[in-house]
């Protein structure tokens, strides 16, 4: 009995609206759906600067209170004396090589030592120079890290005097895997390129064993020539020389003849050019022979010049209850990054989302350009506008991101206050429109037929009770 009550009250109010109705028009047309809300989006990029030379904070005069050095850094500034002493720690795999170099601003002076200790604090391996106060410096190539954790780098200065001296510190660490060299590289033209870490051998005297890289200007790289880990005890004093595209000598390291074996570093700030460089090695007596092997170690850190794009991203509009599915696409001009793509945020009326509580998804495949899909198939609970942001990152050093913004406004059709529920409200503002006296709203299309009508004003008086 009640329903029927409900049901002849309904059909009255119809009836007291259609009569209203005669005295205004008889039909509201809302403005083609292409052009609602129709707006382009622009990228906002995020990120900094490339991760150039750190600087020592002091005091870092122990572990505990030691420097970090970030993976990608291009070098270390610092300075010491003999009083002092100087920690940085670094995070290392298990079974990776450590490439670490010291370059001081003065000839003679200071007379440093570098040790590696483990995360026990217990010394695992110490470089002296063991020829004083000289130009050449201590290093470290080609140490195989017991474990992965963290380590810590101590630099000494072994001088007497206590004058203040500045220094940089180079460390690479690099994957235990050493491509061979490529015979005949016996010149320029017909060098190995370089693989992160090359093997090789003086054969005979007179031998010298080319490798390139192409090169940006700006680059800083770290040059390291030394024991072949898996043979050990070589007989190559190395001579380690590089070349600009030109063919023009930029340094050369071991001017002065040494103990067969020992390491030598070329560390060289800020490429002049762009192009193809080479290395070349070779015995500082000319000599050679089978047991002549060694390892050579390039560490190239580029600035990170360019942050990844996502392209715009057009405003989405779906009905509760619908499905909206969209592409997201970033690229970065720098062609051997990686880029990733992630939502970064989700927000709506002052909340965030996750995309678990949102109930979309986003599937990405990393590359370059990087590709995204995001699907969300909204529920009559969630009307309203919602702003995601994507987030693209770069594989560089350091990474740098770039975001793009989405709008999407899902619509509950009968909800012609807006509010987010359909009740009787709705029908009075329904009638306000239909009468001239309200703004149309897409939600008041309740059929979702382009226009606002009497059939809108039945579509309504369903959902409400019940029969549609």
């Amino acid at each position: 009995m009640c329903a029927k009550n409900q049901m002849q009250r309904w059909f009255l109010l119809t009836a007291l609206l259609l009569v209203a109705l005669s005295f205004a028009h008889d039909r509201f047309s809302l403005s083609p759906r292409a052009a609602i809300g129709a707006v382009a989006i622009s990228m906002q990029p995020r990120g900094g600067q490339a991760l150039g030379p750190i600087s020592e904070t002091e005091p870092n005069d122990n572990v505990a209170t030691a420097n970090a050095i970030p993976p990608g850094t291009a070098f270390v500034q610092a300075s010491i004396s003999s009083r002092d002493r100087d920690f940085f720690s670094f995070v290392g795999q298990e079974r990776n090589l450590l490439y670490v170099s010291i370059e001081t601003d003065a000839l003679i002076e200071p007379d440093l030592a570098l040790d590696i200790i483990g995360s026990n604090g217990q010394t695992i391996i110490g470089s002296d120079d063991d020829h004083g106060p000289v130009v050449n410096s201590p290093g470290i190539a080609g140490f195989l890290l017991p474990n992965s954790g963290t380590f810590f780098l101590r630099v000494r200065d072994l001088g007497i005097r206590d004058i203040q001296h500045n220094y940089k510190i180079f460390i690479c660490i690099q994957p235990n895997t050493a491509a061979p060299e490529i015979e005949p590289n016996d010149s320029a033209s017909t060098a190995t390129p370089f693989q992160s870490i090359n093997s090789g051998v003086i054969a005979g005297s007179g031998d010298v064993d080319f490798y390139s890289f192409s090169g940006r200007t700006g680059d800083t790289i770290s040059i390291a020539v030394g024991d072949d880990p898996t043979k050990r005890n070589s007989g190559l004093d190395a001579v380690l020389t590089l070349f600009d595209p030109g063919g023009n000598k930029l340094a050369e390291k071991d001017l002065n003849s040494e103990s067969p074996g020992e390491p030598e570093f070329i560390n060289f700030i800020s490429l002049p050019t762009t192009g193809t460089y080479a290395v070349s090695v070779r015995d500082f007596n000319n000599a050679g022979g089978a047991t002549f092997t060694y390892y050579i170690s390039l560490c190239l850190n580029r600035p990170n010049s360019a942050a990844p794009q996502i392209e715009p991203i057009s405003n989405k509009r779906v009905d509760a209850g619908g499905r909206v599915q969209f592409t997201v696409r970033a690229t970065d001009a720098d062609e051997n990054d990686t880029v990733t793509l992630s939502v970064s945020d989700i927000s709506s009326a002052g909340r965030s989302f996750s995309l678990s509580e949102l109930g979309a998804r986003f599937v990405q495949t990393p590359g370059n350009p990087a590709i995204g899909a995001f699907t969300w198939a909204p529920s009559s609970r969630q009307a309203g506008v919602y702003i995601v942001v994507f987030t693209a990152t770069d594989s560089g050093s350091p990474p740098l991101s770039g975001a793009e913004t989405a709008k999407i406004t899902v619509i509950l059709r009968g909800d012609a206050d807006g509010n987010g529920t359909i009740n009787t409200q709705d029908l009075i503002r329904l009638i306000q429109i239909l009468l001239g006296t309200g703004i149309p709203t897409t939600e008041a299309d309740c059929d979702d037929d382009g226009s606002i009508g009497i059939q809108d004003l039945i579509c309504l008086i369903k959902i409400i009770s019940g029969t549609q």
